[in-house]
């Protein structure tokens, strides 16, 4: 079974976003505050998604790989989903 992700504007009705997951390509920091996640589509374009965060990399390091590990995670759930994360 697919597996879709949702992602939202928290700021925004009208941001909302449905990905299939095995769909995902890339998962790179962009500044110290956003990562983009990158998405081929069926059209053969590719999506970007900008996540923004707070800045750690003076601390703990960027946030790219908890927010890639937190993607990778949902995107493996199962068994019990219908296919919308």
């Amino acid at each position: 079974m697919k597996k879709y992700l949702f992602f939202n504007d928290q700021h925004s009705d009208l941001e909302n976003y449905a990905v299939d997951a095995s769909q995902i390509t890339s998962i790179v920091p962009e500044t110290t505050i956003t990562t983009v996640m990158y998405v081929k589509q069926h059209d053969k374009t590719v999506d970007k998604i900008t996540f923004t965060h707070d800045d750690k990399t003076t601390t703990t390091g960027h946030r790219v790989r908890e927010i890639a590990q937190a993607i990778a995670q949902a995107a493996n759930a199962g068994p019990h989903t219908d296919g919308f994360v």
